[in-house]
């Protein structure tokens, strides 16, 4: 017996207690947006509290990149952000409780607090060791 997908999604939810939900609903659709103003591959994004995005640093074909951009849902655009002192790709990201963002980069002794209402960034004191390859979480 072959079953939709609709049928099994309703049998899921009704197996867990959830409300029933359509086909329609579970679909989901990649928009593009706006270009960013520096083409980048490897950048870290997080979700600012406000619902904005902070996109920062990543790689160009001139290098590792310092700068960072911030995506504006309201406007559709990307704006110029201030940069960090250092670059770095492949870093992690992470909103805190307070609203501020740390940033923990793929390598390296120090990590850097971005601070959305001042818009800049702080380094933080040494781990100690360095990292390679972490990521981070709110506690």
């Amino acid at each position: 017996m072959r079953m939709s997908k609709g049928l099994i999604i309703g049998l899921a939810a009704f197996v867990l207690g959830l409300p029933a939900v359509t086909p329609a609903q579970t679909e989901m659709v990649w928009s593009p947006l706006a270009p960013m103003s520096t083409p980048r591959n490897g950048f870290s994004l997080t979700t600012l509290a406000d619902g904005r995005l902070l996109a920062a640093g990543g790689q160009s074909g001139a290098g590792e990149l310092a700068s960072c951009e911030i995506y504006d849902p309201a406007t559709g655009l990307w704006t110029l952000a201030t940069p960090r002192s250092r670059t770095s790709a492949d870093a992690s990201l992470v909103l805190l409780n307070d609203g501020r963002v740390f940033l923990l980069p793929d390598t390296g002794y120090r990590g850097e607090i971005y601070d959305p209402e001042t818009e800049l960034w702080t380094d933080t004191s040494s781990m100690g060791l360095a990292r390679s390859g972490a990521s981070v979480a709110v506690l």
